[in-house]
C-alpha cells in the first residue's frame, strides 16, 4: 500500500504524537508499505532523534504560527496529493478540509486529546471555548470526528464520550514496550522507594506541576524529571528535582518507584503512562485525560483534580499493605501486557490495513 501520514510537526521531533508517528512509521515499512510524510512543521520544537530516510517528506517549513489563508492552501495542496495515496493518516487536529475529503473512505483521522480538547475548554476557558468553537465552524475548522468517515480512537470510553456516529471507528492504545520487554521488567526484584514520581516536562499551564507540588508534595516526598521550566520546582525536604532521564534510562528510573503521578490540566493518553504501567507501577491521574477511566481501572487511582479527592486517595495509598500493592503491581503488568504491547499496537494497526486493502 501506499500510506501518507499528515503531521503537525515533522516525526523527528519531540512529542508524544510524534513518538506515535515513529512507531507507525516502523510497522508499516517493516510490512513493506511505501510511506510518505507531509508534515505541517509548525514550531521549531527539539529534535529528539535522527530522520527515518525510508520515508519519502512531501512538505516541510518552519514558522511560528498558522494563518488560515495559509491553511487553506495547505489542506487544498494535500487533498490533491492525497489521490496518488491508498491510505491518509490524518493526526492534524484543526484544519479546514474540504468535503470531499470528509467524505473519502481512504481517510482516517486519529485521535490524539480529549474530546474537551477539541471544543477549546482547556486551552480556551468555559468562557471563551463556546465562542472559540463557534468561530471554528463558521470557518470550517470543524471537530474531526463529526466529519471523517474513519477514524482511531485510545479505548471504548473515547468513542463513547466523541459520540461518533458515521463511518468505521478502530479502538487503538498506544504502546512502548514488547511483551518480553515487559515480562523482564516484571521479573526484576528491585526496591521501591515511597516517593512519588512525576517525569515530563516541567509546565504550568498544561502539566499542572505547582499544583502537584502543593497538594502532593505537602506530605509526601516527590521526584520530578524533565526538561522545560526548571526553576518551576520549589526544592525543599519533599521535593526535588532530577534532572532529565535519557530515553534508553526512563524504565530504569520507574522501577525505583511504588506510585507515579500526573494531574496535567489536560492530555490525550500519555506515553508516560504507557511506560508507568508497563513497568509495574500504579498510577495517579487527573480524570481531563483522553482514557482516563481505561487507564486505571481497578489497579491504579483517577481523582477530579480537586484537593479534597486527591486527599481522600492519598490517605488510602498510606495505607495499603505490602500485599495489596503488590496486587496492583501485578495487575499493572498484566494490564499492559495485554493492552499496551508492541505486539497488540501493530495487531490493532494489521486490522486497520487489511480493512483498506481490502
Amino acid at each position: 500500500m501506499k500510506i501518507l501520514i499528515l503531521t503537525e510537526h515533522m516525526h523527528n521531533r519531540l512529542g508524544g504524537i510524534e513518538t506515535y508517528t515513529r512507531l507507525l512509521m516502523d510497522y508499516f515499512y517493516k510490512e513493506g508499505h511505501e510511506v510518505s510524510e507531509f508534515s505541517f512543521d509548525l514550531d521549531s520544537l527539539m529534535v529528539l532523534e535522527d530522520e527515518k530516510y525510508f520515508i519519502k517528506q512531501l512538505h516541510r517549513r518552519d514558522i511560528k504560527f498558522r494563518k488560515l489563508l495559509d491553511l487553506r492552501k495547505l489542506t487544498k495542496k494535500i487533498e490533491n496529493i492525497s489521490k496518488d495515496y491508498d491510505l491518509i493518516i490524518n493526526q492534524i487536529n484543526n484544519a479546514p478540509w474540504s468535503n470531499n475529503i470528509y467524505k473519502s473512505e481512504k481517510w482516517i483521522f486519529v485521535q490524539h486529546f480529549s474530546s474537551n480538547f477539541f471544543k477549546q475548554h482547556y486551552i480556551a476557558g468555559k468562557f471563551l471555548a463556546p465562542i472559540i468553537y463557534f468561530g471554528m465552524w463558521l470557518f470550517k475548522i470543524k471537530n474531526p470526528f463529526k466529519n471523517f468517515q474513519n477514524h482511531v480512537v485510545f479505548s471504548k470510553s473515547d468513542l463513547d464520550q466523541l459520540k461518533i456516529k458515521k463511518g468505521k471507528t478502530f479502538i487503538i492504545p498506544l504502546a512502548k514496550y514488547t511483551v518480553a520487554e515487559i515480562n523482564d521488567f516484571q521479573k526484576n526484584k528491585l526496591s521501591r522507594n515511597d516517593k512519588f514520581l512525576y517525569i515530563g516536562r516541567i509546565d504550568n499551564r498544561q502539566k499542572n506541576v505547582n499544583f502537584i507540588q502543593k497538594i502532593i508534595g505537602d506530605k509526601n516526598k516527590v521526584d520530578f524529571y524533565g526538561g522545560g521550566k526548571i526553576n518551576l520546582i520549589k526544592e525543599d525536604k519533599n521535593i526535588k528535582y532530577k534532572g532529565i532521564v535519557k530515553p534508553g534510562d526512563i524504565s530504569a528510573v520507574f522501577q525505583k518507584y511504588k506510585w507515579f503521578v500526573l494531574l496535567s490540566k489536560y492530555e490525550g493518553f500519555p506515553f508516560v503512562l504507557v511506560e508507568s504501567l508497563s513497568c509495574g507501577v500504579p498510577i495517579l491521574i487527573s480524570n481531563s485525560f483522553a482514557s482516563a477511566k481505561f487507564l486505571t481501572q481497578n489497579f491504579s487511582f483517577l481523582v477530579k483534580s480537586r484537593k479534597k479527592d486527591i486527599d481522600k486517595i492519598l490517605d488510602v495509598i498510606k495505607t495499603i499493605s505490602d500485599n495489596d500493592y503488590k496486587k496492583l503491581v501485578h495487575k499493572s503488568f498484566e494490564f499492559a501486557k495485554e493492552n499496551l504491547s508492541l505486539e497488540a499496537f501493530h495487531n490493532n494497526w494489521n486490522k486497520v490495513l487489511k480493512n483498506f486493502n481490502s
